[in-house]
């Protein structure tokens, strides 16, 4: 399974890689019994210099170079939570007698290309043959830069927005003819929400119950979704904030589903890092050592977890899924050949 990561320059594609990295580094080691992943080939020193390293030592990561894609692999495995205790027992004698077998591998390859390169491609058109497989992607994931949006009506501002807009919209429509009358997981992820116009954010409530949002029966409480996600608070929010200041985008959403892709079920999720002003001016990324992991940047970790969790609904592994397979394994006697 293949994710794809589409966003304009400067949407924080690769800090989003980094702080999805460290919370699937935090979550596996907290709940193994449940998740492990694991990194493919070079993808792990990659990652580490590109992405996590200058993340964890307080620097934003460098853009994605212009005519480049990074692509990291990894192996993603989830156990169901009701998982019989037979199977349990059995799956630590799976490990045992066969480490290298995975009984539920979802193989992920996340495409990080470059936003310049994205803006070029919808423009013209035209794109290399190295994003056929990034248009081939099972996940999608438009990167929406919440700190773009604003309630002024003239000025530069407005107008960068409008711009960023038609961007976005333009590349969604780009993406929906290569994936014509095809299937696709959309997933939209506002990053730099902290930076939202505080203004903005205190009408959230209001928004919700204008004509057009997606739930107007929502309640929106700020505390409560800074620290705890909620499916459907969070997609109400998301959907609404785009309709009041990316309509254009919004609407390329809805209208694909005329070329026969459906992205109107599109799930939303919030993105931001704390930054603190360095000695030289310099705007530095937040470290923090908690007792249970290493080094890590502060995020909202339970964004990134129900991100992590997204992919066991979209994985539909069953608990009788499970225990079928671990039988199978032995009785087929494939733990003797091992």
């Amino acid at each position: 399974m293949a994710v794809a990561i589409f966003g304009s320059p400067n949407t924080g594609k690769s800090v989003f890689v980094g702080l999805l990295y460290q919370a699937m580094e935090k979550y596996a080691n907290l709940h193994k019994e449940e998740f492990r992943f694991y990194m493919i080939g070079e993808s792990h020193q990659k990652i580490g210099e590109e992405v996590k390293n200058p993340m964890r030592s307080g620097y934003y990561p460098p853009a994605t170079p212009k005519v480049s894609i990074l692509d990291y692999q990894f192996l993603m495995e989830f156990r169901p939570k009701d998982i019989t205790e037979w199977a349990s027992t059995a799956y630590r004698y799976v490990r045992r007698d066969a480490p290298d077998v995975s009984l539920f591998p979802l193989v992920f390859t996340v495409y990080d290309i470059s936003g310049e390169d994205v803006m070029d491609y919808s423009h013209t058109g035209e794109y290399a043959s190295e994003l056929k497989d990034v248009f081939s992607a099972n996940f999608v994931i438009f990167l929406i830069d919440a700190s773009r949006f604003t309630n002024e009506a003239t000025g530069k501002r407005v107008q960068r927005l409008m711009t960023y807009d038609t961007d976005m919209s333009s590349l969604i429509s780009f993406f929906g003819e290569h994936r014509r009358n095809d299937s696709v997981v959309p997933i939209f992820v506002l990053t730099k929400f902290d930076k939202m116009d505080r203004e903005i954010w205190d009408s959230i409530p209001s928004m919700l119950e204008k004509e057009g949002c997606r739930d107007k029966k929502i309640k929106f409480d700020p505390q409560t979704f800074m620290q705890k996600y909620d499916r459907k608070v969070a997609d109400a929010v998301g959907d609404c904030l785009l309709l009041n200041y990316m309509g254009e985008t919004r609407a390329s959403v809805f209208g694909s589903h005329v070329i026969g892709l459906d992205l109107d079920d599109s799930r939303f999720f919030f993105s931001w890092v704390e930054e603190y002003e360095g000695p030289d001016g310099k705007k530095m990324l937040k470290t923090i050592k908690p007792e249970n992991a290493s080094v890590q940047n502060v995020y909202p970790e339970h964004m990134f977890e129900a991100f992590i969790q997204y992919f066991r609904e979209q994985s539909k592994i069953s608990s009788d899924a499970h225990e079928k397979i671990v039988q199978d394994f032995y009785h087929s006697g494939e733990a003797d050949r091992q």
